[in-house]
């Protein structure tokens, strides 16, 4: 997960837009979201 925050930051200041990424973690389909200023995780259906 850290991997995948350090990435969605540096892909934000290249496309200076926000960045969703949808993965699996334990199972369970995974969203998140990077703004600009902070990381937030959702479940994803």
């Amino acid at each position: 997960m850290d991997y995948a925050r350090d990435t969605m930051r540096n892909l934000y200041k290249l496309w200076t837009r926000p960045i969703y990424l949808e993965t699996v973690i334990d199972e369970r389909k995974r969203l998140i979201y990077y703004d600009g200023r902070e990381i937030s995780e959702r479940r994803s259906e």
